[in-house]
């Protein structure tokens, strides 16, 4: 890009957006004992147009209500316009349950997140919370800005991340026709 637009040199600079595989080389069944509450994990901002997740862990909730599931613990890690519902739902579960149940501390940053995958044993998130969980090495249902991709297994990850994990998208991987007469790099 700068050779094409030599003004932009100090306007641009490089950003990166990898997940980290280095120190994630621990299986999911090695770190810990089938014991215990389950550990479920999101991490995603809360805003309109992340609703259908807010609805989702409001679904979650409300059927834990109703089936009296309390061996499940939740930590949902994030901020935005949807947080005072969740935290409002949370209230309501914990009591219901006659335990902290839910959690949702806010925010947190990368180390924060990394020491929580650690800690679960599933994971619901969207995006690259769902592909840093995946690179945690946890059982992931990724989720989408538009819906619910399922579960992301070795055999869907390639067509699921053509919608962005259950959100907008082809279903399909790009023809490369779509790259006829550029000019190659």
């Amino acid at each position: 890009m700068l050779k094409a637009a030599p003004d932009a040199q100090g306007r641009v600079h490089d950003m990166p957006n990898a997940i980290g595989f280095s120190d994630r080389d621990v299986p999911f069944s090695a770190r810990r004992p089938n014991s215990g509450p389950l550990l479920a994990v999101t991490a995603s901002r809360f805003d309109v147009e992340k609703r259908p997740i807010t609805d989702l862990l409001l679904t979650f909730w409300d059927r834990q209500l109703r089936e009296q599931l309390g061996n499940i613990h939740w930590v949902v890690a994030g901020d935005g316009i949807d947080l005072p519902e969740l935290r409002a739902a949370a209230r309501m579960v914990n009591a219901a349950l006659g335990h902290e149940a839910v959690l949702l501390p806010g925010w947190l940053s990368s180390q924060e997140l990394d020491a929580l995958w650690e800690k679960a044993d599933f994971s619901i998130s969207p995006g690259r919370s769902a592909l840093e969980s995946i690179a945690a090495g946890l059982p992931t249902i990724a989720v989408g800005s538009v819906g619910v991709a399922g579960l992301c297994t070795p055999d869907t990850y390639q067509d699921m991340k053509y919608t962005n994990f259950g959100g907008t998208g082809t279903t399909q991987a790009p023809s490369q026709g779509l790259f006829v007469g550029l000019p190659q790099t």
